[in-house]
């Protein structure tokens, strides 16, 4: 459940997936511990594949796709 979040988190959303549809899981962002929770909704993409070139707003490097950006925000926690 997202109320009991422990550690950090992102997830990733998008305008137009097929599979989840964002009106589902916002009501339950708010549950989340503060803190704990970083979304990110995307303007393209959806449910397993999210295009080249679009930002998480993590503060990592942009360089062309979601997996680098999530793989330096996460080193970055990790210190």
């Amino acid at each position: 459940m997202i109320a009991d979040l422990s550690v950090a988190t992102v997830m990733l959303l998008a305008r137009n997936d097929p599979i989840i549809p964002l009106g589902l899981v916002l009501p339950s962002i708010a549950d989340a511990p503060f803190g704990k929770l970083h979304v990110s909704v995307m303007s393209r993409g959806g449910h397993l594949q999210f295009p080249r070139g679009q930002s998480l707003g993590l503060a990592a490097p942009r360089n062309g796709d979601v997996i680098s950006q999530l793989a330096s925000y996460w080193l970055r926690l990790t210190g």
